[in-house]
């Protein structure tokens, strides 16, 4: 029986399946895919220090990068050729219109995080903008769930009903109708393992947010560049520590099944990925000089694309 096809896995646009995070080529422009509260803003910081401004598309949203995909398709003699496109925006997306940005092999990466943590941290993020005085602060954020409850379960009913705010929803087939809206949960318990196979076929590689400088290193082997240093955590709020309310679960426990199979996928695939690279370096102390060591023989061109060794 053929299997459903539940996430973004179509060979229609002509891109490589890709599987060897280390085996980047710097002649193939990169995709980030930054999935909302993961650490994709303080990883982005980072990538400007590699990646020229001038060479990269920012998206501000899944429609924004739509809205310019198009237009560029349209206007096929634009001379926009992006080293990066990064923002929020869905994989099918990102694969129907890599062609548009003059490069139809684009090396997709992501972070992932701990699907209860994103969630309050996304309430958070939220309910902070409607004018609500909530604290930064890890040692406040439980009273505020407990004292802005009505608010959390508001959003959680918005995200409900217009199949918003998940993390897999990134890298579905159709992002625009969530395939789980209505389901029964043994209908959803079946999804899940095809879907935990599929999620993160077509992304060559998966950072965790709780291992955002390794992953960091990850993506620093993969592109020849010198290690991470001083990351910082660009908008903490604290949220993702306290616990997620019940009444949440309650609303959106069928995204979370979802989330929480694409974070175990997204696990997998990072522990692998580091296993390789201590490997190569020989030990975790000396994974920095082994990546300072690499970017310095194989520097970066001034473009921002690695030299072929």
């Amino acid at each position: 029986m053929q299997q459903k096809r539940l996430c973004e896995t179509s060979d229609q646009y002509g891109l490589p399946k890709n599987e060897n995070e280390a085996a980047f080529s710097g002649e193939r422009p990169l995709g980030f895919v930054h999935l909302p509260k993961t650490g994709g803003t303080s990883t982005s910081d980072w990538i400007d220090q590699h990646v020229p401004v001038d060479r990269q598309f920012v998206c501000e949203n899944p429609a924004h990068f739509v809205s310019v995909g198009r237009k560029l398709a349209i206007e096929k003699n634009i001379p926009f050729d992006f080293q990066l496109i990064r923002g929020h925006f869905y994989l099918k997306d990102g694969y129907k219109y890599a062609a548009t940005f003059r490069n139809t092999s684009r090396f997709f990466f992501t972070l992932v995080r701990e699907p209860e943590a994103q969630l309050m941290s996304l309430l958070w993020h939220i309910i902070s903008t409607r004018g609500r005085n909530l604290t930064v602060g890890r040692d406040h954020a439980q009273v505020q769930v407990e004292g802005f409850m009505r608010d959390y379960i508001e959003v959680a009913e918005s995200f409900e009903f217009e199949g918003s705010g998940s993390q897999c929803s990134y890298f579905l087939a159709n992002p625009d109708e969530p395939f789980w809206n209505g389901r029964k949960r043994e209908h959803i318990e079946k999804d899940v393992e095809a879907f935990k196979r599929q999620c993160l076929d077509r992304i060559g590689l998966v950072g965790l947010n709780e291992r955002l400088v390794d992953s960091l290193r990850l993506l620093a082997w993969s592109l020849n560049w010198p290690a991470p240093r001083n990351i910082g955590n660009a908008r903490f709020s604290g949220a993702g520590g306290a616990r997620l309310p019940e009444e949440v679960r309650a609303i959106l426990w069928r995204r979370l099944a979802y989330d929480q199979a694409l974070y175990e996928m997204a696990q997998e695939r990072f522990n692998a990925a580091f296993d390789r690279l201590l490997t190569a370096a020989g030990s975790v102390d000396r994974i920095d000089d082994f990546l300072d060591n690499r970017a310095e023989r194989e520097p970066l061109s001034t473009s921002g694309r690695t030299e072929q060794s």
